[in-house]
């Protein structure tokens, strides 16, 4: 009995804390960046080791193609830039009807940062098994992602939106976040194949 309200007020906390975004907008923007980097890292990695070996040109620019380092910070780089350009939109849409677009966008990084980051946990067995990365990159980060989407949608539509935006809310950002894996699909498989 005690370790149920001992639970309870621990995620009253956590939910307060998110509602309330008592972390510092920047700081997420950084980590949410860096668990980018992290997730799409195993399959910019093997691109840029591709290109690396069949490029003869010179050897600067073959190690700063080959650097691991410059491969993490540039693998999280487009996918970032369109999310929060999808993300600015959705909170944009969602504002339009009623809701708190900035709470919107705060929470979505913060869930779809935690999703990124088991997301790259999974994807740090790409480094053994290297034949996996497209089943990776286009299949268990879809899933991953997807369920941390549920459970910010979840969490949104029950706590920052009215009743009654329930359902358009739900509509405009999983039509969002949908259009943002398309696209973000498609670069990846243009990636791997040149």
């Amino acid at each position: 009995m005690e370790n149920t309200e001992k639970n309870t007020s621990e995620l009253k906390g956590l939910k307060g804390i998110l509602l309330a975004r008592k972390i510092p907008e920047q700081l997420i923007a950084v980590l949410s960046y860096f668990a980018y980097c992290f997730a799409y890292w195993p399959g910019i990695r093997t691109s840029l080791t591709s290109i690396v070996a069949s490029y003869s040109g010179m050897d600067a620019v073959t190690a700063l193609l080959g650097n691991e380092l410059i491969a993490f910070l540039v693998s999280g780089l487009l996918p970032f830039v369109v999310t929060e350009l999808l993300a600015n939109i959705c909170s944009h849409a969602v504002a339009m009807l009623g809701a708190d677009g900035l709470s919107f966008k705060y929470l979505f990084r913060v869930f779809y940062g935690a999703g990124l980051i088991i997301s790259g946990l999974i994807g740090l067995t790409v480094i053994w098994f290297p034949f996996v990365v497209l089943i990776y990159s286009l299949i268990v980060r879809f899933v991953v992602l997807t369920a941390a989407m549920a459970l910010y949608l979840y969490f949104v539509c029950k706590n920052c939106v009215p009743p009654y935006l329930m359902g358009r809310t739900a509509f405009v950002i999983g039509r969002v976040y949908l259009l943002a894996n398309v696209v973000l699909c498609f670069a990846e498989i243009i990636t791997m194949v040149i």
